[in-house]
């Protein structure tokens, strides 16, 4: 049987040691496409292998908000607050191992807020059946990802977790049209200048076995968004994040604890918004 983990985790070796440049970007963006289509064959292996596993959650009202965090941020606790739910809570890790539904009335309108188990780093492999609960998360509208003030580091990960589930959190569908033609190779229009060559396009698309097609890019994207396009297959919600337990810990700590959240690059790189809960 192929291993398609040994073969990604090369890959992105290699694109940890190559610096991105004009003279690199090409081999940059190829090797991105390798690693998404064994990505996609290794979890269609994975799907085959555990059909019929997962959480079924019945959506009502509005909307559906689902809320996410690391086991025993307060995500219980948030929930039985806001709702009619009553949801388990406890000093320990994994308190809640069911998705727990609670509705918020917010002038005249139903918002359906969930409570879901704990994930941790290493979710989107299936890590404390991690793949399950990220899995309710693309039949919702927005992310609510809670953060304990002591904890700040856990946000990056949870982005990336979230990132490799193939949701992407506060960003659009990029405005590319790709139809597939019968002859005449790879043609590519554009109302925008972008970083990505024609050659790099070309050599995305044929990765994913795309020969012939016609694109149209209406606004700069970047080989990780071309990639997106192609496969088609990523759900796009809003996000908030929110640091919880801030009562416990001194104003100048939360407040610390924000400013490390803002100043991470990978943050900022994927827009979330941030607030802060202070506990009733």
């Amino acid at each position: 049987m192929v291993d398609y983990n040994e073969q990604i985790r090369q890959l992105e070796e290699e694109l940890r040691k190559t610096k991105y440049n004009k003279r690199t970007q090409h081999h940059i963006g190829l090797v991105k496409a390798k690693i998404a289509r064994l990505k996609e064959k290794q979890e269609t292996r994975r799907r085959a292998a555990k059909k019929g596993e997962g959480y079924a959650v019945k959506r009502s009202g509005d909307a559906t908000v689902l809320i996410l965090g690391f086991p025993s941020v307060g995500k219980s606790t948030l929930l039985n607050a806001l709702t009619n739910a009553k949801s388990d809570i406890g000093h320990y890790a994994f308190t809640t191992l069911k998705v727990i539904p609670g509705t918020l009335m917010y002038n005249y309108a139903k918002i359906q807020l969930l409570d879901v188990p704990g994930i941790v780093k290493g979710a989107s492999d299936g890590t404390g059946r991690g793949k399950e609960v990220l899995s309710v998360m693309r039949n919702a509208d927005m992310a609510l990802i809670l953060v304990e003030v002591n904890h700040p580091g856990h946000l990056p990960v949870i982005l990336e977790e979230v990132y490799n589930t193939n949701i992407r959190l506060n960003q659009h569908r990029p405005d590319v049209r790709i139809r597939k033609t019968a002859r005449d190779g790879i043609r590519i229009g554009r109302t925008v200048r972008t970083i990505m060559r024609d050659e790099t396009i070309k050599g995305i698309l044929k990765e994913f076995k795309i020969n012939n097609a016609e694109v149209l890019i209406r606004e700069k994207i970047n080989e990780d968004q071309l990639i997106d396009i192609i496969e088609d297959n990523k759900v796009y919600m809003p996000a908030i994040s929110v640091i919880t337990k801030a009562d416990l810990v001194s104003k100048e700590k939360a407040e610390e604890s924000l400013t490390d959240l803002v100043l991470s690059g990978f943050i900022l790189r994927n827009l979330v918004k941030m607030q802060i809960w202070l506990n009733p």
